[in-house]
C-alpha cells in the first residue's frame, strides 16, 4: 500500500461509518463515496469492493496509496482521488463493466469477459430510469466478429462513434473542437472530451458517471462507470447491476453458460420499447433479422472454435503472449489477437 514517512496509518469510514479492519469485506457494493482519514495504529482497510473500481492517486504528508490491484473483487486502475484536506481522502468506488474485442462483454462486478459473436444492434446497457442508454453495432468477418459502432443517448443527446466517425444527434460534426458541451434539459450538459488518440470520454452534468470509447484499428470498444445511481436498474447486455446476472426483458434469470441465447434476447428490438440510436440502419435489423452469427461460431461453445488467421505465425504468437502476459482472460486475449492481428487489443482486457 505505500508507506507513511510521518508514521500516520489509515482507516476507512464507510457510506454508513462502519469501519472495516484488515481482511474485512464492505457490505455495500453499491457504488458511492467512501472517506479514508488518517488516524490510529493500523491500516484498516476494506479488502473487496465487489465489481467496484477505485481510481486516481492522492499523495498526502508523504503517505500514498498507489496500488489497490491486491484487493480482490476489484479491477482495473487503482488508486485514490483526493479532498484539499489533508486529514481525509475521498474516494469514489465506481462500478464498472462494458464491451470490446472480438466482441467481448465485462458484465457488472465481472473480471472475466463472455463473448457473443453476432452480427447485429445489441443493447449494452439501458437505464431508463435516469435516460441513458449505450447500444454497439457489430459487423462480422471471416475470421472473427467486431464492434464497429456506438451509440450513446443521455437525455434527449445521441453521440454516435467509430472508426472516423463522429455524429451528434445523427448529424456527422465536422471541424470538432474537444471538449463539447451539448446542453441537454434532463442533465443540463453532455460532454465528450477527446482524450488520447481514438479515446473519447463522454459524461453529464455533475454525475461521477462517464463512458470511455476507445477505438483501436477497426474496433469500437465501450468502458462504463458508473459512480453513483445512474446505472441502479439498468438492463442489457451488462447484466444486472452490482452481480451482472444475466437476465431477460421479464427480469428472469437466464443460462448463465448460453451467451447465444442472451445476445439474441439483448438485440436492439424497437417494438419491444428499445430507442433506435444509430442513424443508419446498417446491418441486421429486428423484426426482418436476429442476430447473424458467422459460420464459425461453434454453439455448443467448445474449445477451438474457430481457425486462427495468425496461428502459424511464430513472431504473432509471442507479440500476443507478450501483450497478454498480464490479462485475466489470458487464452481469450491471444486468441483475439491472433484472430485479428491487432495487437492493441490487449489494452481492452482486465489485468491481474
Amino acid at each position: 500500500f505505500g508507506s507513511s514517512t510521518s508514521g500516520i496509518d489509515v482507516y476507512a469510514v464507510a457510506p454508513a461509518d462502519t469501519f472495516f479492519g484488515t481482511g474485512e469485506t464492505a457490505s455495500s457494493t453499491d457504488a458511492g463515496t467512501e472517506r479514508f482519514g488518517f488516524s490510529g495504529a493500523n491500516v484498516l482497510l476494506p479488502r473487496s469492493y465487489a465489481g467496484a473500481q477505485i481510481s486516481g492517486l492522492a499523495t498526502y504528508s508523504g503517505f500514498s496509496l498507489a496500488d489497490l490491484g491486491a484487493i480482490p473483487g476489484t479491477y482495473g486502475p487503482y488508486g485514490m482521488t483526493g479532498t484539499t484536506n489533508p486529514a481525509e481522502i475521498t474516494v469514489n468506488i465506481f462500478a464498472a463493466g462494458g464491451a470490446s474485442g472480438d466482441p467481448h462483454f465485462l458484465r457488472w462486478g465481472q473480471k472475466h469477459h463472455d463473448s457473443f459473436h453476432g452480427e447485429c444492434d445489441l443493447v449494452l446497457v439501458a437505464s431508463k430510469k435516469k435516460g441513458i442508454q449505450i447500444q454497439i453495432k457489430t459487423r462480422g468477418r471471416k475470421f472473427y466478429s467486431y464492434i464497429c459502432k456506438t451509440a450513446i443517448a443521455v437525455g434527449e443527446r445521441i453521440v454516435e462513434l467509430g472508426k472516423g466517425h463522429l455524429a451528434i444527434d445523427g448529424v456527422k460534426a465536422l471541424n470538432t473542437t474537444f471538449p463539447m458541451a451539448l446542453q441537454d434539459p434532463t442533465h443540463k450538459t453532455v460532454t465528450i472530451d477527446k482524450v488520447g488518440e481514438g479515446e473519447f470520454h463522454v459524461f453529464w452534468g455533475t454525475s461521477s458517471s462517464s463512458i470511455t470509447v476507445s477505438i483501436i484499428g477497426i474496433f469500437v470498444n465501450v468502458d462504463v462507470q458508473s459512480g453513483g445511481d445512474d446505472f441502479m436498474e439498468s438492463v442489457g447486455m451488462m447484466g444486472k447491476y452490482g452481480s451482472g446476472e444475466m437476465l431477460d426483458r421479464q427480469g428472469k434469470p437466464m443460462d448463465p453458460n448460453n451467451m447465444n441465447a442472451f445476445g439474441m434476447e439483448w438485440q436492439v428490438k424497437p417494438d419491444r420499447g428499445d430507442p433506435v440510436l444509430f442513424s443508419q440502419p446498417e446491418g441486421p435489423q429486428w423484426p426482418e433479422s436476429q442476430c447473424v452469427l458467422p459460420q464459425w461460431v461453434d454453439l455448443k461453445r467448445k474449445k477451438g472454435r474457430r481457425k486462427l488467421r495468425g496461428s502459424n505465425n511464430d513472431k504473432l504468437i509471442e507479440e500476443a503472449k507478450s501483450a497478454c502476459s498480464d490479462v485475466i482472460d489470458y487464452d481469450l486475449c491471444v486468441e483475439d489477437i491472433l484472430a485479428t492481428g491487432e495487437i492493441g487489443l490487449a489494452k481492452t482486457f482486465v489485468t491481474k
